[in-house]
């Protein structure tokens, strides 16, 4: 009891002191300059539009958060072909298109690998494509050592295409997340004239 009471003080220490190191960081004033600066929407007076002085903010959060998930889009495509289509390449390569040719982790070299592991036992997308050959039931795990997967015939041209690892490059997924930030940042920055524009347009046609 004594030791919980001192964990939990010491934790609410920490997260005080981690607190106030932030208020007081580099990368606080950084974040900040980053909203209230670069990424700082601006809205006018407009005759057609009424806009409220949070509508600016709201706006930016949308584009931020597109942007934000076309990154977050990119990382976990990036992910899937370069972690979990090396298995899939593998059980290609091994012609593994039958449950007879099924082969366990062991034997194709990704017993170790936590990540295929983890998304397998937790009956994950990559479980629906490396299908395991032995039946399991809704409540009982995944024995690695002896489990052995295949890809069906059906799927493996569809398998080829989505886990190629011919768009598993880090180079893409720096330049996925460049333009984002890119285009983010230019329709906020161009917010005025866009809705200068919707403005205008509002007025011709009413």
């Amino acid at each position: 009891m004594l030791f919980s009471k001192i964990s939990a003080i010491s934790a609410t220490n920490l997260w005080d002191k981690i607190l106030l190191w932030y208020q007081n960081s580099t990368i606080k004033a950084f974040l900040d300059a980053l909203n209230n600066d670069i990424f700082m929407a601006q809205t006018g007076d407009y005759e057609n539009l009424s806009l409220s002085a949070a509508t600016g903010q709201t706006i930016k959060n949308i584009i931020i958060g597109l942007a934000l998930g076309t990154i977050l889009a990119a990382v976990m495509m990036y992910y899937t072909r370069a972690v979990q289509g090396k298995f899939v390449q593998e059980l290609i390569r091994r012609e593994c298109f039958a449950p007879e040719k099924a082969v366990t982790l062991r034997e194709c070299g990704f017993f170790c690998n936590l990540s295929v592991r983890q998304e397998l036992a937790r009956r994950g997308a990559l479980s629906k494509i490396a299908r395991c050959a032995e039946e399991l039931s809704p409540d009982e795990g995944i024995d690695f050592m002896t489990a052995r997967f295949y890809i069906s015939e059906e799927d493996r041209y569809r398998v080829e295409f989505r886990y190629s690892p011919k768009g598993a490059h880090v180079l893409q997924l720096v330049l996925t997340a460049v333009i984002g930030i890119a285009a983010a940042l230019l329709l906020i920055k161009g917010l005025p004239y866009i809705l200068n524009v919707a403005d205008w347009l509002i007025g011709t046609f009413k």
